[in-house]
């Protein structure tokens, strides 16, 4: 089934409305302050990562540290973290 560009227009416009009615209705994302300095702590961990600890994933640096009884970054002394442990 081919659509003629009117067709295709009129979805886009329906679309654009919808979206944008839906982006001006959205409640604001509010973290607590806690939560914002823990991404921040986070961020500055994976910055400071040496050039072998950046080929490491992530899960696996956290999950390591918290099993070694250590923070899994500092600061941040748990993080829940999905490992496939089969692979």
């Amino acid at each position: 089934m081919m659509l003629s560009a009117k067709t295709v227009s009129a979805l886009l416009v329906g679309l654009a409305i919808v979206g944008s009615s839906i982006l001006a209705s959205a409640q604001p994302l509010v973290l607590h302050p806690e939560a914002r300095e823990q991404i921040r702590r986070l961020i500055a961990d994976k910055a400071a990562r040496g050039p072998i600890a950046r080929k490491i994933g992530s899960q696996l640096l956290y999950a390591t540290r918290m099993q070694r009884g250590l923070d899994a970054a500092p600061g941040v002394p748990f993080l829940r973290v999905d490992l496939d442990r089969d692979a």
